[in-house]
């Protein structure tokens, strides 16, 4: 079992590494976009603190992750103001992140199941793929 400390330790290397690279890529994207992806580092790491102290991923954690992906996306889109139909472009690709992240983790773990002969990806793994893909879009998922 791991200790608060060392859990506390691991989270903010995450954090600094996450950021490092954020701000290293930043230059290519918009303020709002940054402020997404760094509302979903904060996610990330509270999803990874759980997951360490309780062995799961919680449900009440990762599906509203996957809305608030959706409705970053959008608010990302209405913030360039280029029109209605960026907005639902951005929103279909966020659902279109969600898809392919959590069908495509399933289709591996399906496959992965069948080669090994014991389940090797968990329902909560395939969740946690499908919020990280209401985020950041299908392609960026993939």
């Amino acid at each position: 079992m791991m200790g608060k400390s060392k859990i506390l330790a691991l989270l903010i290397g995450m954090g600094v590494l996450s950021l490092y690279f954020l701000f290293k890529t930043a230059g290519n994207l918009q303020v709002m976009e940054v402020v997404g992806y760094i509302f979903l580092l904060g996610l990330l790491i509270k999803i990874t603190e759980s997951n360490i102290r309780l062995h799961i991923y919680e449900d009440k954690l990762t599906f509203p992750t996957m809305g608030l992906g959706v409705l970053a996306n959008s608010l990302i889109a209405f913030n360039a103001c280029e029109g209605y139909s960026i907005i639902f472009q951005k929103i279909g690709l966020s659902i279109a992140g969600i898809l392919i992240g959590g069908f495509g983790l399933y289709l591996t773990g399906v496959v992965a199941d069948f080669i090994f002969k014991k389940e090797s990806i968990g329902g909560g793994d395939i969740k946690l793929v499908a919020a990280m893909g209401a985020f950041v879009g299908p392609f960026i998922v993939w």
